[in-house]
């Protein structure tokens, strides 16, 4: 519940910034992973995929399940995650913000046709939370082939510790894409484990197009 709510806190700040938000329910930019087995072999499509099988099968054995993750798809950036994480997209002025929830992660993701200062956002949420509350930091964090830089925000509020890990996505292009992860800590201050298990899965399976 406490992420929940510094998550409402965070996207309030952001939606301050770039008004006129809509809320779309069926978006492209997530689709379902299917595993569909012949013969016991496995393949992995993506919902609407073709696959073309170069061997002739008489008789076969084909199951279609489907499977525990999602693919996040964008116009360069795709990747899977968690098919328990919930999906949100939200048109903003110029750009999308795209929200994945799980229970103690969430990944947003925001894309702009113009040039947006990460910094400047980050300064808008740290505003909001309160300077007191927030401990400011550079970060890097490699996702598959790229090495991405920004800021890591420390969070101490209500008794709960989280991070925030701001990150710009260069492309090459005129857009602006970044990339947020919240984690609700342990009671150590550790990372949590949903936290570790879904940027192993990002990690592995992010391309940028």
């Amino acid at each position: 519940m406490k992420t929940t709510i510094l998550l409402c806190c965070f996207l309030f700040v952001f939606h301050n910034i770039y008004s006129q938000t809509e809320k779309v329910k069926n978006n492209k930019d997530s689709k379902q992973n299917i595993i569909l087995k012949i013969n016991g072999k496995e393949y992995t499509l993506r919902e609407g995929d073709e696959i073309k099988l170069e061997n002739t099968f008489i008789n076969p054995t084909i199951s279609v399940k489907l499977s525990d993750q999602q693919q996040f798809e964008t116009d360069l950036v795709s990747f899977s995650y968690p098919k328990s994480f919930s999906f949100v997209s939200n048109q903003v002025i110029g750009g999308k913000t795209i929200t994945l929830n799980g229970d103690n992660f969430v990944i947003m993701y925001f894309e702009f046709v113009v040039k947006v200062q990460l910094d400047d956002i980050v300064k808008q949420v740290v505003t909001k939370f309160g300077e007191n509350n927030c401990i400011l930091e550079d970060y890097q964090q490699n996702l598959g082939d790229k090495k991405l830089s920004g800021k890591r925000l420390r969070i101490s509020l209500a008794g709960e510790k989280l991070t925030m890990d701001f990150l710009e996505i260069k492309l090459g292009d005129l857009k602006t894409r970044i990339i947020v992860f919240q984690d609700s800590k342990k009671d150590d201050g550790s990372s949590s484990d949903e936290r570790e298990a879904t940027l192993k899965l990002i990690d592995s399976t992010i391309k940028y197009n």
